[in-house]
């Protein structure tokens, strides 16, 4: 059984090692987002489709996934009272090809992509897209975002 169950191991690691030459060397890339379509009002509980567009540089960038981290924060109104704000940051990420000859994007084509979002809080929500980063600080602190202000409720009616 020992030598049936060490033959098969051996089988397994041979057939993994295979070499495969369609391979292409991948890395991802967080794309600044260019405008997004939000709503300025929600509804708790209801789901909203939010859109975006980017510009992918080449041929060699393919949408991969779109980012999100959500958190809460207190945020100082126009009055100087605090609100307990949600917010949400979006940014798309692209595969990108890094062996490959790539055609530039040089009309610059907007692509796009899109999520449904629904909010589980009420009050105010900030949905922000990151378009790019302020400094090689690890932290995002001094990114540059599109923002758009929302307010959610419990009805709309």
């Amino acid at each position: 059984m020992k030598k049936l169950l060490l033959l098969c191991v051996a089988v397994l690691t041979l057939a993994s090692c295979d070499d495969n030459e369609d391979f292409t060397p991948t890395q991802y890339e967080f794309l600044p987002t260019e405008s997004a379509i939000v709503p300025e009002t929600m509804e708790l509980g209801e789901a909203y489709d939010i859109s975006l567009e980017y510009i992918k540089p080449s041929d060699c960038y393919h949408f991969a996934d779109l980012y999100f981290d959500e958190s809460t924060k207190d945020i100082e109104d126009e009055d100087g009272n605090l609100v307990k704000t949600t917010i949400l940051t979006v940014a798309v990420v692209n595969s990108v090809d890094i062996e490959s000859e790539c055609i530039d994007n040089e009309n610059e084509e907007l692509s796009e992509a899109g999520f449904a979002y629904t909010p589980i809080t009420e009050g105010a929500h900030i949905i922000r897209f990151w378009v790019a980063s302020g400094s090689d600080d690890t932290t995002d602190e001094d990114d540059i975002f599109l923002e758009y202000e929302t307010m959610v409720a419990k009805d709309l009616e």
